[in-house]
């Protein structure tokens, strides 16, 4: 589950919560209870210390296979085309350890749920349902700017025309 954050979120487009990112993962969980993990890459760090948090939680509901390199990425600031990436040769291999090993483990989930109004998220999306690259067979993909719900909605440059996209722009949750 790629979550969306920090240089998406409130500008391009708007982005869910955490926990409404969890409340998806339950509702995919009572369709499939045999689900345990989730694979998580996120480019904010409040998001893996987050899921830190819920993994510790007693009931130890779920399980998170964490890219340890997106954290150390973040800690360094090195990531694909940001300016400290540019900086010196050494810190040029973390930022395309970070994006590459994030897509090698986004690619061995069976339930994906994508901001389509993030180009990473498009590109998982169209890599996992028309070009052949998942691990798994029987994939689903909840899209999160496709969304009916109101609460899990993402807008953006996707769907801009969407009449709520369209109140929320005006509320300047948002903008385009």
């Amino acid at each position: 589950m790629p979550i969306r954050g920090t240089d998406k979120c409130g500008g391009e487009a708007t982005c869910i919560s955490f926990a409404s990112h969890m409340e998806i993962a339950d509702e995919i969980r009572n369709q499939h209870p045999e689900i345990r993990y989730i694979i998580l890459s996120s480019d904010d760090k409040s998001v893996i210390s987050n899921a830190t948090l819920e993994a510790s939680k007693p009931e130890g509901k779920w399980r998170f296979l964490i890219n340890s390199f997106d954290s150390q990425a973040r800690l360094q600031g090195s990531t694909v085309g940001s300016k400290d990436a540019e900086k010196s040769e050494t810190e040029m291999p973390m930022a395309l350890l970070q994006p590459l090993s994030s897509l090698h483990l986004q690619l061995r989930a069976k339930y994906f749920v994508l901001n389509g109004n993030s180009i990473w998220h498009g590109l998982i999306g169209k890599l996992v349902q028309h070009g052949g690259c998942g691990f798994c067979s029987g994939i689903s993909i909840r899209w999160l700017d496709k969304e009916t719900n109101p609460k899990y909605l993402s807008c953006g440059w996707t769907n801009e025309k969407n009449p709520l996209c369209v109140e929320r722009k005006k509320k300047k949750l948002w903008r385009r």
